[in-house]
């Protein structure tokens, strides 16, 4: 399993995404695929994030709506219909399943609240990064001059046409954000680390970025 931390410096947080799962063959179909992993990822959170009480993933629609999760949320593998999800709770794991798209952690240190959603072309054009944003402020008071915005792996230029991670970044110092955080990794480039829907023509996995408030 190729397991990656991220944003190891904010010691309240608990913040990874899990890669390419080695020797591991799926179906062929999109939906098939991920619900064939997500006995595999509950698994796994519950090995590297013992502290967890729950875990949600979003079954993504490339939209724009986010989910506020609380502890009174009804416990699900999937949460239906959303691209993003917020939480101020501790205990509470939230997963985005990216295979080229972009999952994108929103960091507020001072309010201890953490979004985490999913953008690739489409959810970029609609704006899901700075609707979170948004939601952070209206909802929990976020600055977003505090905020750290952190974009993971995606396929970019030249293996894809269009640089919407340059654009998650555009869109993020647009509606206040200081401190940006993109190592401009390519889902594509590396066939041994991740999945690529593009390269693998759709015949994929995927990955699974997690956070979660300790």
């Amino acid at each position: 399993m190729n397991l990656f931390a991220t944003l190891e410096d904010l010691p309240f947080l608990s913040a990874c995404y899990i890669g390419r799962i080695p020797g591991v063959q799926l179906p062929t179909d999109r939906q098939e695929a991920l619900k064939a992993q997500i006995p595999f990822f509950k698994k796994t959170v519950k090995e590297i994030l013992p502290a967890a009480r729950s875990f949600f993933c979003a079954q993504e629609v490339h939209g724009t709506e986010i989910a506020i999760i609380t502890g009174s949320a009804p416990q699900e593998d999937l949460v239906p219909n959303v691209d993003g999800m917020i939480t101020d709770e501790p205990g509470i794991v939230l997963g985005i399943t990216f295979a080229d798209c972009a999952p994108v952690w929103i960091i507020d240190p001072q309010r201890k609240v953490v979004a985490l959603v999913h953008s690739g072309r489409r959810g970029t054009e609609e704006g899901i990064v700075p609707r979170a944003i948004q939601l952070l402020q209206t909802k929990f008071a976020s600055h977003p001059k505090n905020l750290i915005v952190t974009i993971g792996p995606c396929i970019r230029p030249p293996c894809y046409e269009v640089d919407f991670a340059k654009t998650i970044r555009e869109q993020a110092a647009q509606a206040g954000v200081h401190e940006i955080r993109d190592k401009e990794i390519c889902t594509a480039c590396d066939s041994e680390k991740y999945y690529s829907y593009r390269r693998e023509k759709g015949q994929t996995g995927h990955m699974l970025g997690l956070v979660m408030i300790r």
